[in-house]
């Protein structure tokens, strides 16, 4: 079984460490029944869903407060949208962010284009696609963290198993 090693949070969070490597996760969408949907599925990849926003106002509040190692982000957000809070978190801290959403349209696509997205995931999608993205977040991070001349906030932590994925 091929594992891939990933990240630890950085010991100025507040936010517990989980010693069997789980990536602590924020969820941001508007729409319960997606958030529900979203969490049984990040649950069943032993990950663990540490905040839940309504809107982007919150999301930043939540991100400020939880330290997560991931986001996932939808773009259509009441008060604040996705992008714009997106925008904001990335101000503060160096952290992934996974774009989820039903929009794929090339308006969209322009919005992201400067901002550094980790992944981007069209609704609906399976555990598998999920999986890829928080992979590919995750490596993108860790990547980042080891370029010269940048602080370090993300250092190893847990493995996502991909022999799983189909």
């Amino acid at each position: 079984m091929d594992k891939i090693s990933l990240f630890k949070k950085p010991p100025e969070t507040d936010a517990p460490i989980d010693p069997c490597g789980a990536i602590s996760i924020l969820i941001v969408d508007d729409e319960e029944h997606l958030v529900e949907l979203l969490t049984r599925k990040i649950k069943f990849l032993n990950h663990r869903v540490v905040g839940k926003a309504r809107h982007g106002k919150e999301a930043i509040e939540l991100a400020q407060k939880l330290r997560p190692d991931l986001i996932i982000m939808d773009i259509g957000l009441p008060v604040l949208d996705g992008i714009e809070a997106a925008r904001a978190i990335l101000q503060t801290q160096r952290v992934p962010i996974v774009i989820s959403t039903g929009a794929a349209d090339e308006g969209t696509l322009h919005r992201l284009k400067d901002l550094a997205i980790s992944a981007y995931l069209v609704k609906p999608y399976s555990p598998a696609q999920l999986k890829a993205a928080l992979h590919v977040a995750m490596a993108a991070a860790e990547r980042e963290s080891r370029r010269p001349g940048l602080p370090g906030t993300i250092a190893a932590k847990g493995k996502i198993d991909l022999s799983a994925m189909g």
